[in-house]
């Protein structure tokens, strides 16, 4: 896994002194390069890198497979943008950061269209895009569900092979958040990008450092323990490694980021320790990429103590046959839904720093105010998830 690194660190750097041994690889780093959707740029990599001829074959098929997924997916672009031809709305991820940041669509693929729109306008952009033709997935709840209590709806679009997976964004993250992102800001800053001649739009570049931070944290979320321990290469196992070199890539020139300035909406969004974090994690796996000037910029926060215990469980790599291995594979998912209730929990009781940004104040009526809201919310989801999942339940029969 080593060497797979150092050849993304090649990338990041081209004319770096790197002794260039073979690129070989095992099943295990194949599978590897796949989950964490690598392919394309380890095979601009090897146009000057030795690579061993078998590995050489495998590389380009993968490549050629994932520039096959990145046509169908764009074609669905165009549909996008002439259904919201009059409504504000960026693409957040995937294609907009091959084309701005990458310098080719085809380096960065990605799986789905995640589109980042206002609020008020989730129900119009829904009709508009059902009454192009888009369906939502099989065993979805009410789009009334998720609107009130969850962070975007997923559709999917008519593509040229197969049906291309959309997700209409509304927030970030999970209502229950202690991040605060001024996403109506971001739509006004956003920037104009052609992909495959079709005039899109993505955020600028402070927002889009602060943005791709947040979404990593979302996916991997004992990343902190693993920077602390010197483990951020288990990145690769979680197939988020793609989401940290997009990260290296704004910090190394990328999109001419204003450091200062986005150290001031980290501030105000809360996630200047999110940033901090992703910004670690990249200086431990690329060492000198990352100034050190850029992650000074930004302040660590350190976890509770609750919160610590957690993610030093959940980045544990257990032995195969332990008691730990046995419940994290029965759980499967238990341990990222343990750091979720931390959330819960963390949001039910915040900092005063969160009630500031939320409310303008801090004192016992605001703590008062927010903890009854949170309450009423709590409840109001279990309530509208027990109807939503008896009427799916209806549906079917």
């Amino acid at each position: 896994m080593n060497l797979l690194l150092q050849a993304m660190r090649f990338f990041l750097e081209p004319d770096a002194d790197t002794s260039l041994a073979e690129l070989s690889f095992d099943p295990a780093m194949r599978a590897a390069i796949r989950r964490n959707r690598l392919a394309p740029v380890l095979a601009h990599v090897a146009e000057k890198w030795p690579i061993e001829s078998e590995s050489d074959a495998w590389l380009k098929t993968a490549c050629h497979a994932a520039m096959a997924e990145t046509v169908a997916r764009c074609a669905a672009l165009e549909a996008v943008r002439n259904t919201l031809c009059d409504i504000p709305w960026l693409l957040l991820r995937g294609p907009v950061l091959g084309a701005a940041l990458y310098g080719d669509v085809f380096l960065r693929p990605f799986g789905d269209l995640d589109v980042l729109v206002a609020e008020e306008h989730v129900v119009d952009v829904l009709r508009r895009l059902d009454e192009a033709g888009a369906t939502p997935p099989a065993g979805a709840l009410a789009d009334a569900y998720y609107r009130r209590y969850h962070l975007h709806v997923q559709r999917y679009l008519p593509g040229p092979a197969r049906p291309v997976l959309a997700e209409v964004h509304w927030r970030i993250d999970h209502p229950y958040t202690l991040f605060t992102p001024d996403l109506s800001g971001v739509l006004a800053r956003a920037r104009p990008v052609p992909i495959m001649g079709i005039e899109t739009s993505m955020p600028g570049p402070e927002d889009l450092l602060l943005l791709s931070a947040l979404h990593l944290l979302k996916h991997a979320v004992w990343l902190p323990v693993w920077v602390e321990q010197g483990r951020v290469d288990r990145l690769l196992d979680a197939g988020a490694l793609i989401g940290l070199l997009d990260i290296a890539l704004l910090c190394r020139s990328g999109m001419d980021v204003e450091i200062e300035r986005a150290k001031e909406r980290a501030v105000a969004w809360g996630a200047a320790g999110a940033v901090r974090t992703c910004l670690d994690a990249a200086e431990a796996v690329w060492p000198g990429v990352v100034p050190e000037a850029t992650r000074a910029s930004f302040a660590a926060t350190p976890p509770g103590r609750i919160r610590r215990l957690c993610e030093r469980w959940g980045g544990r790599r257990p032995e195969p046959d332990s008691a730990l291995s046995r419940l994290q594979r029965w759980r499967r998912g238990g341990v990222f839904r343990l750091v979720r209730l931390l959330d819960l929990v963390e949001y039910f009781c915040p900092p005063p720093d969160f009630l500031r940004r939320r409310y303008g104040r801090c004192g016992m009526r605001d703590r008062v105010v927010h903890l009854n809201g949170a309450v009423r919310a709590l409840v109001g989801n279990g309530l509208a998830l027990r109807r939503a999942q008896r009427d799916a339940r209806e549906m079917k029969t």
